[in-house]
């Protein structure tokens, strides 16, 4: 009897989220703008309404929340660590073979840094890039079809267009572009979405840290001899895209009754822009030659826009590596997460897998609406019910001007250095950072516990809207209200105006800073009762 009610539960639940799919696509609102100015050298071509140019300028590290969501799972009950940093000068004297050691002082580490401020002396490693133009063409992003191959071709040249499926194959891409030391690219342009530019930007700088010629050392040097990076969005979420301007214009009602036709001017917009920012290249180089200053000409003609990474590294809490981790860098990335998040991610890419194999509304369910439909189908039924999102969480941070927001008061911006939660050292193999105590800024049981340094996390969600507050510093957020509330609220939630200003509960916790560190414990039903039956009792 009793699972024949909790049968009907979950179908009333399934029907109900079912039902009001309709309203979650009709209410969430288009982002047809966005800041025009970060922190990691993106330069915007003039009149350009679907393309950028930018220049990786620094690092950020941070494990890949998302993609260890799974062995989180498998391996219940292990505590996995994760640190976020900033890559502040003194730090990056470490040859990159031993960057884990700058971790150690973590329980278990994931690093994110920031980079600092766009500043003259990063572009005297520009003055030897003064070759053609490079593209790198992901052929698994959404908009990125046959046609437009031939397209890009022509503009930038048969030699200097590579059309890559795999990861191993982007890698290719990566080593052949730096093969010759005699003329490296001024620009290298990844067309594809978020996942594209990141790991575009990993494999560029994995290139220049581990190539047997090179001589740089350190991941800051790395970035800095990264040529410019053109960027023309073509993915599913795009959410760096919007944060640099690379934005399209909305089409009438009427255009928009024509899918010929839309697609015609989309290849025409991408062919404008990929000529724009070929001509911006040769512009670069004629003023390198001509010994002018780019600075002079870089707001007004070259629209450079500066942004910081993620890096992303991760190890267990007894500090272990394996040789493979201990040779590789962390990734970089825009934005992370675990709990709520990662999980809608896999479902995403599971519905996406579906619709692509069975051939069935193939094109919209690799749209924003592919992680609509993740959600409601697949993600809330999966957290409501079973709550398989919920993730224990000790976070704490060394950020000695780390802020705390809160939303109670008008989002007041208050220090959590004023002795907020309780201080800990934690293990370290060095001497100055044993010296820098942690302090605890939250413990207890969470749905997400993600951090960005793009406002956007894709399709429009801005899940981050502090990260623009500061130039080189991410917004972290520890998500702890109820999905069928987060439901409710998608529309705030997505143009990033959702506040929880409850006393007592505090169901959304934003916290801004360069160094955050946290232990994330996984836990099923029956270990999330037993942790609420003892918090009443200490009650």
């Amino acid at each position: 009897m009793k699972q024949r009610r909790r049968q009907l539960r979950h179908s009333f639940c399934i029907l109900l989220l079912q039902l009001v799919t309709l309203y979650l696509l009709t209410s969430i609102p288009k982002v047809t703008s966005s800041s025009s100015k970060c922190f990691t050298s993106f330069v915007t071509p003039p009149l350009s309404s679907s393309s950028v140019c930018s220049r990786q300028q620094q690092q950020l590290k941070i494990e890949s929340f998302p993609s260890h969501y799974h062995r989180r799972r498998q391996q219940q009950q292990q505590q996995l660590g994760m640190s976020i940093t900033p890559p502040q000068s003194q730090q990056h004297q470490h040859h990159q073979t031993n960057e884990n050691e700058k971790q150690q002082d973590k329980l278990s580490s994931i690093h994110v840094s920031s980079p600092s401020p766009f500043t003259a002396n990063h572009h005297h490693h520009q003055d030897e890039n003064t070759g053609p133009p490079v593209v790198i063409l992901n052929t698994n992003a959404r908009a990125v079809t046959p046609k437009l191959i031939p397209i890009v071709q022509s503009i930038f040249g048969i030699d200097n267009v590579y059309v890559t499926t795999t990861t191993e194959e982007s890698i290719q891409a990566a080593a052949s572009i730096f093969s010759d030391k005699n003329q490296k690219p001024n620009m290298i342009i990844p067309i594809g979405g978020d996942g594209t530019l990141s790991s575009v930007l990993n494999h560029l700088v994995d290139e220049i840290l581990y190539s047997s010629s090179t001589t740089t050392t350190t991941l800051e040097d790395a970035m800095k001899a990264l040529p410019y990076i053109g960027y023309i969005p073509m993915g599913t979420g795009n959410g760096v895209g919007s944060v640099v301007g690379c934005t399209i214009h909305p089409s009438s009602w009427t255009s928009s009754l024509n899918p010929l036709g839309k697609k015609k001017r989309k290849l025409e917009r991408i062919k404008i822009a990929c000529s724009k920012l070929k001509h911006m290249s040769e512009d670069m180089v004629t003023l390198r030659q001509q010994k002018k200053t780019l600075l002079e000409h870089t707001e007004e003609e070259f629209g450079i826009v500066e942004m910081p990474m993620i890096e992303v590294t991760h190890h267990n809490q007894d500090e272990t590596f394996s040789k493979e981790q201990e040779q590789k860098k962390g990734d970089l990335c825009f934005f992370a997460g675990v709990g709520f998040d990662s999980l809608m991610l896999d479902d995403f890419k599971s519905i996406k897998a579906w619709s692509r194999k069975t051939g069935f509304l193939t094109n919209q369910l690799s749209s924003v609406m592919g992680y609509c439909v993740a959600l409601v189908v697949k993600t809330l039924p999966k957290t409501v019910i079973k709550g398989k999102h919920r993730i224990k969480v000790d976070l704490m941070t060394r950020d000695t001007e780390a802020l705390f927001v809160d939303h109670r008061r008008g989002d007041v911006v208050l220090p959590v250095s004023s002795g907020i939660g309780r201080s800990s050292s934690g293990p370290s193999s060095n001497k100055e950072e044993k010296e820098k105590t942690a302090t605890k800024i939250f413990s207890g049981v969470t749905g997400i516990l993600a951090a960005g340094t793009s406002p956007f996390y894709g399709g429009g969600l801005r899940l981050f809207p502090f990260a623009r507050v500061t130039t080189n510093k991410m917004h972290l957020r520890v998500g702890r209200i109820n999905p069928m509330v987060g439901f409710v609220n998608i529309p705030k939630i997505f143009e990033g105006s959702y506040r929880d200003k409850s006393a007592s509960h505090g169901g959304c916790l934003d916290f801004i800073g360069d160094d955050f560190e946290a232990v994330v414990t996984t836990m099923d039903n029956e270990e999330e009762g037993v942790e609420e039956e003892e918090g009443e009792k200490k009650k």
